[in-house]
């Protein structure tokens, strides 16, 4: 769902994230122009657009890619149509509470094992499902300071953006 419409399906599997995420930039494209202008006013800079321009920062260059790029999903799915201007403590404060409790869909790892189910590492088994605890929402609140610091050091906008992060 986006802005309460039904978007298609990416008809990926979970195995199958690097389509998933090229169907996500397509859908993300057909809603606005990335502005290629630098210097630009935080309320102008989407922060869609600072997430992709980390994402592609971030690729062939940091361990577990996919890890990034799966909490980069969870965070534009509620950041996504927002600008820089939106981020402030209120709004950091009502994402936590937002993620608190909800399955944790960045857990995940690539790949399928024998069962269908994605592969773990090492001798873990789950035993229940799992859900994002305020640590695991704190996270994917650093990977957007993370994005934000990139987009500001590369000159994108012109005024300090702080990530508030829980304690």
């Amino acid at each position: 769902m986006h802005k309460g419409e039904q978007i298609s399906s990416t008809g990926c599997g979970p195995d199958e994230s690097d389509r998933a995420l090229e169907a996500l930039a397509e859908y993300r494209a057909s809603l606005h122009q990335p502005s290629t202008l630098k210097d630009q006013p935080a309320h102008k800079v989407q922060i869609a657009d600072v997430i992709s321009r980390y994402l592609d920062a971030k690729k062939g260059k940091v361990a577990r890619f996919e890890e990034v790029a799966q909490r980069a999903v969870v965070l534009l799915e509620w950041w996504g149509d927002r600008t820089l201007s939106d981020i402030d403590s209120v709004t950091c404060a009502q994402y936590v509470a937002s993620r608190v409790g909800t399955p944790w869909k960045a857990h995940a790892r690539l790949g399928s094992g024998k069962d269908g189910k994605p592969a773990r590492r090492g001798h873990s088994r789950p035993v229940k499902d799992r859900t994002v605890t305020e640590g695991g929402a704190r996270r994917e609140l650093e990977d957007l300071r993370a994005a934000v610091n990139l987009a500001i050091s590369d000159g994108l906008t012109r005024e300090m953006v702080k990530v508030t992060l829980l304690d």
